[in-house]
């Protein structure tokens, strides 16, 4: 008589579960590291999408304008999680090459149509035969002319582009470490990044583009990302968690009043206020994935409408620049943003539905084709649970 499936299953470090989403495994791994880990995060799923909508707002009624106005810190919180979500779920599980395989086939497809789209568009962002192969080979950031050309938003793929070509180098650096040492080198990576803003942003004309666009200077926030991830799945928590909880409400309520200095014109730059708001951003992150891996999602963020939105979410973000783009023309405004708030709403609500059947057509039928094409399993024997999108 064969083996039952459950048998097998058990063999091969998979514990029964009531749902397939909530699927579990069980990785040979040293005494420090929690027996049993979640593939699945839901809950930052849903946060993809408030992190989108952030964006959109900024962009929407401009940086000057309370609260809205400080959505581009969204774009922080999406190249923390490229790094938390890549190194928890085990990307590199099945080496480099696929690695960099899917992680292509999950931004390019869709960041070069709509870069074929914008130039076909009476778009005002002109961009020169240069401009478009920065684009095409995603190191538009790494220009300032090129960074804010054609889609100017997708300067952070540019950047998330190069995070990908290092992290096969820099994963096994972090897992090296313990968690003092992981603890410590995500201090000095904010102090870094804080002392770097201050020192290019004194009196350097290209002070914005060395200290926002440019994909060297982002590192430490991907980074940390990843090493937060390394922390959480060894089961690392400080020791005193209100101390961690005030610590972050004091990092969120710095970014409020540095919201409130730029509205009032003093003019506090965005990279470090987005530096400064790096502890609140792993915080959420930390406490999103924390509640999944103990299968205590938010309900509002793990819900099937929420999930669906994070899915759109990468779409809705590279579409709202050129669709906020023309109807300022419409409006015969001479630049993107400034609009009332409740402009915000309408936009947001156009590039969800634009995006959604960009995710439909573009990205889904692009990474299934790539992932047919691919390996099914992973090399080291351990099935793979359900991907997660970044």
């Amino acid at each position: 008589m064969p083996p039952r499936r459950t048998d097998r299953n058990r063999r091969r470090g998979w514990k029964p579960s009531d749902s397939r989403e909530s699927r579990t495994y069980r990785p040979e791994v040293a005494p420090s590291v929690p027996v049993q880990r979640r593939l699945a995060l839901p809950s930052l799923t849903g946060l993809r999408f408030v992190a989108a909508a952030a964006v959109v707002a900024h962009h929407t009624v401009g940086w000057q304008a309370p609260v809205l106005g400080l959505g581009y810190l969204g774009v922080s919180f999406f190249l923390v999680l490229s790094g938390f979500v890549l190194t928890w779920a085990g990307s590199m599980r099945d080496g480099s090459q696929m690695f960099w395989r899917h992680r292509l086939a999950r931004i390019y497809p869709l960041h070069l149509v709509t870069l074929l789209v914008v130039l076909a568009l009476p778009v005002r962002t002109p961009a020169g035969a240069t401009d478009v192969l920065q684009h095409v080979l995603l190191v538009q950031a790494w220009t300032p002319d090129a960074a804010v050309a054609a889609n100017p938003v997708s300067w952070s793929l540019s950047a998330e582009a190069f995070f990908y070509l290092l992290f096969p180098l820099l994963l096994p650096a972090l897992q090296r470490l313990s968690n003092r040492g992981l603890v410590c080198a995500c201090v000095l990576l904010w102090l870094v990044q804080a002392e770097v803003a201050l020192l290019l942003l004194a009196g350097t004309p290209l002070g914005h583009f060395l200290t926002y666009d440019l994909p060297l200077f982002r590192l430490p926030e991907f980074l940390i990302g990843a090493a937060a991830a390394l922390l959480l799945s060894r089961g690392y928590s400080p020791a005193s968690t209100p101390r961690l909880a005030w610590a972050a409400a004091a990092a969120l309520g710095t970014v409020v009043l540095v919201g409130a200095q730029m509205s009032a014109g003093v003019g506090v730059p965005w990279s470090l206020s987005a530096t400064l708001a790096l502890p609140a951003t792993i915080g959420t992150i930390c406490w999103a994935a924390a509640r999944d891996a103990a299968g205590r999602s938010p309900r509002a963020l793990a819900s099937p409408l929420a999930q669906r939105l994070g899915a759109w979410s990468f779409a809705v973000y590279l579409i709202h620049w050129p669709l906020l783009d023309l109807l300022a023309q419409a409006l015969g405004r001479d630049e993107v943003g400034g609009l009332r708030w409740w402009w915000t709403p309408l936009v947001l609500v156009a590039s969800t539905l634009l995006a959604a059947g960009a995710h439909r057509w573009v990205e889904r039928p692009t990474e299934r084709w790539v992932r047919h094409r691919g390996f099914r399993t992973s090399t080291s024997g351990v099935p793979q649970a359900r991907p997660l999108s970044v």
